[in-house]
């Protein structure tokens, strides 16, 4: 079996992360339907707090949040994997004509 390269990897954690981000809104969006939509960035982070849209909408806040979190933690890990292979093609040849590489 082959590893797949390390680009490969970011654009998946990445791709992964903006797909939870969009299930987090599309479940969201049955709660702002009824209590209102979101007018500032704080009312989207508001599904963060528990009951924070009364026990009806509970069990939909709860879910909508775990797609939150699992979303920002791929596009989190996507972005620094990113980082790290733009520093890398930026620094390497730095390094190495430095002799340190």
């Amino acid at each position: 079996m082959e590893i797949p390269a390390l680009r490969d990897v970011a654009s998946a954690c990445s791709l992964v992360g903006v797909l939870f981000i969009v299930r987090h809104v599309v479940a969201m969006r049955r709660i702002w339907a009824v209590d209102g939509w979101p007018r500032a960035v704080r009312d989207v982070w508001r599904a963060s707090r528990t009951g924070a849209y009364g026990p009806e909408f509970e069990p939909d806040r709860r879910h909508a949040a775990r797609q939150l979190y699992v979303g920002l933690i791929f596009l989190a890990v996507g972005l620094l994997l990113f980082a790290g292979i733009l520093a890398q093609a930026v620094l390497g040849p730095v390094f190495v004509e430095a002799g340190l590489a």
